[in-house]
């Protein structure tokens, strides 16, 4: 049997008793985040001493940051209607992508989306970033994709009838509540 002191820091953290051979394990979820040294010093039984070389490792704890820049989160958008995200880590980030759908698609360097080909309707997107620690940010944002232009009926007056300088119409829409209209009279 060995006996092994563990260092993290030039601190000793750690006793141990190990058979030779054996593989060990210790955490290090007690460090601060950021970079830290370690090394294993141990003893055998004939009193034979031995130190590892000092290594250095990056303690990176914290998830990638994910947020929405536009449009907001449940807005009604176009099909041509780009989705911006900003995507940061603390250290390195090593990959982002979104779900559709069950489909998984890459996000551009940029962290925009193109809609293009989503379908009309409700849709729920989930952003994942993970970085090279292993750490995972997931939000989710959804949208309702209009792809179908409102409908416009001219009511009032009949085509060319003589009037004073009363118009009606009535404007349908398949999402939007509120729509902004232009009255043109040549």
């Amino acid at each position: 049997k060995l006996e092994c002191e563990i260092y993290n820091d030039a601190k000793n953290v750690l006793n141990l008793t190990v058979q030779p051979g054996q593989q060990q394990n210790f955490s290090a979820n007690d460090a601060e985040e950021g970079t830290h040294d370690w090394k294993v010093n141990c003893v055998d039984e004939a009193g034979w001493e031995a130190e590892s070389e000092t290594r250095i490792y990056l303690l990176d704890k914290t998830k990638p940051t994910v947020t929405l820049l536009s449009p907001a989160n449940n807005s009604i958008i176009s099909f041509m209607t780009q989705i911006k995200l900003n995507v940061t880590d603390n250290y390195v980030l090593q990959q982002v992508y979104y779900l559709l759908n069950g489909t998984r698609y890459n996000v551009s360097s940029e962290f925009e989306i193109d809609p293009f080909d989503w379908i009309e309707g409700t849709t729920t997107m989930t952003i994942v970033a993970d970085d090279q620690a292993g750490n995972k940010q997931t939000k989710q944002y959804e949208f309702i994709v209009d792809r179908t232009a409102p409908t416009i009926l001219l009511t009032n007056p009949g085509n060319e009838t003589d009037v004073h300088a009363e118009f009606e119409f009535e404007i349908d829409d398949n999402y939007d509540s509120e729509l902004f209209c232009d009255l043109t009279v040549d």
